[in-house]
């Protein structure tokens, strides 16, 4: 709820600094005794509302948490690639003016049957093309103290139509609620709906699968730490998904998430634990990679899968990398669009491909420590005619202890059909290098570099003689540029 507040005073803010001649009417007299001092007034307006929003600047990135600048940022790079990633806005649907509304409560108790499966889903039947006159969102949160019982929903319903209420119907069953907005022919009808449903906040609750669908609705989420849920499914076609970082940051949703639209933003605070897949086919996605607690009276598996995917929406995937814990990953990471942009920044385990058929690539991989015995490592970017970046760190040296360098043993390959490719590789990687580049200009540089050779369009060379890496990159048409062991990474 604090992002929503938030929200709402940055929107109140710009608001306020936008209008001129803002706040209460003048009297007839104020107007003429400020007619000659006009000029002066308006140069102080300027400057009294960019005092404003530069107040609320510091309040907000010093109450409001981590902010995705820093988080995408912390890195010392420097590319106009960064400033170019949109990010969804949050939308704030309201019906006006309103004539009535109507509230409903329904409330559920999870099986304590064991052999039966525990599931609970909501679902919205709402079609999409209601959306003209039906909007509003579903929140999952966790609920008050001494709630009477296992899941309470809550329905505010909203309407500029008194005859519109209702037509959002509701009907239950013992394993969750479905609703339904009868959608009418009156475009100049409007109804919203607010369903907040609440999980009850004492004891440990354990649910195998939880199930949010809807065509038109925002949904927003709220981990909830006492319950214990093993698969969590939540599908918008055309609203916002957003899932709220918990109190401590480190909260995971459920054990394995899955989180899709068509059309919508997708954005929010991910804890991956097991499998974490996010499918956003047209609209952008907005994702920060956060580490699973230390303890918090769970067994946490840590991540094993993380896929980010879509098909012309641009992909943000950020991750603050000191909040993640010093050990061993061998999770597969996964990111690919078709025609979208990638700007990623995620902690490599086992395997990392990030690609994209048209769209540029940019990837900032921080690698851990690996079992000595099973240290195989891959990393694979590709674009066919949008560019790569790729910015690779030192292992995390905290997580090297009891644990073997990954970049001993590493295989990356790195492909651009047409565009530019900028490899920047650490002083702690060592192996052979391969470049190649049919048409344009190649750039290598490198520390401790042995058996360099090279031809037109061509390097090969090898660094160090500790290591067993393998570098290949390839360019059709461009530009290549590889810079291995030159300077410290974070």
């Amino acid at each position: 709820m604090e992002g929503r507040k938030i929200h709402h005073e940055e929107e109140a803010l710009l608001e306020k600094c936008s209008k001129p001649g803002s706040g209460r009417p003048k009297l007839p007299c104020e107007a003429q005794a400020r007619e000659g001092t006009s000029a002066w007034r308006n140069v102080l307006r300027v400057v009294s509302c960019s005092a404003l929003l530069y107040l609320y600047y510091v309040l907000h990135t010093t109450l409001a948490g981590p902010s995705l600048l820093k988080v995408f940022f912390s890195a010392p790079l420097a590319d106009p690639y960064l400033e170019e990633m949109p990010v969804a806005p949050r939308r704030w649907w309201t019906c006006d003016p309103i004539i009535a509304s109507t509230t409903h409560q329904v409330s559920f108790n999870i099986s304590t049957d064991s052999a039966t499966p525990k599931r609970w889903q909501l679902l919205d039947e709402s079609i999409p093309e209601a959306r003209e006159t039906f909007h509003g969102s579903i929140t999952i949160e966790k609920g008050y103290l001494r709630q009477g019982s296992d899941v309470v929903v809550n329905v505010l319903v909203r309407s500029t139509d008194e005859t519109n209420i209702g037509n959002v119907v509701l009907y239950s069953s013992d394993s969750g609620l479905v609703m339904k907005y009868k959608s009418s022919s009156n475009s100049d009808l409007c109804t919203e709906v607010e369903v907040v449903v609440s999980l009850r906040a004492e004891s440990k609750y354990s649910l195998d699968e939880l199930n949010i669908q809807t065509d038109i609705l925002d949904i927003f989420l709220h981990p909830v730490t006492n319950w214990d849920i093993k698969e969590f499914n939540a599908h918008s076609s055309y609203g916002k998904l957003d899932m709220e970082p918990g109190a401590h940051h480190d909260e995971p949703m459920a054990r394995n998430v899955s989180i899709s639209s068509a059309a919508g933003g997708i954005s929010g605070w991910f804890v991956p634990d097991q499998h974490l897949h996010i499918r956003n086919d047209y609209g952008d996605t907005t994702a920060i990679l956060a580490s699973t607690p230390k303890t918090d009276g769970k067994t946490w598996v840590g991540p094993q899968g993380i896929n980010i995917s879509s098909i012309s929406g641009h992909i943000r995937v950020g991750t603050n990398s000191g909040d993640w814990l010093p050990k061993a990953y061998t999770h597969r990471t996964q990111i690919r669009t078709e025609s979208g942009k990638i700007l990623a920044r995620v902690p490599h385990g086992a395997r990392t491909e990030i690609s994209s058929t048209s769209g540029r690539v940019v990837a900032i991989l921080q690698p851990y420590g690996v079992d000595c015995e099973n240290a195989d490592n891959y990393i694979s970017t590709m674009s066919q005619s949008g560019g790569v970046a790729v910015y690779l760190f030192d292992p995390d040296a905290e997580s090297l202890r009891g644990y073997c360098n990954p970049l001993l043993n590493t295989v990356s390959e790195h492909e651009v059909g047409e565009g530019s490719l900028v490899l920047t590789y650490p002083r702690t990687w060592y192996g052979e290098i391969e470049g190649h580049i049919i048409h344009g200009q190649l750039a290598f540089d490198g520390s401790e570099l042995e058996c360099a050779e090279g031809g037109r369009g061509s390097v090969k060379a090898r660094r160090g003689a500790k290591g067993d890496s393998l570098l290949n990159a390839r360019v059709g048409v461009g530009a290549l540029d590889i810079r291995i062991g030159l300077e410290e990474t974070p």
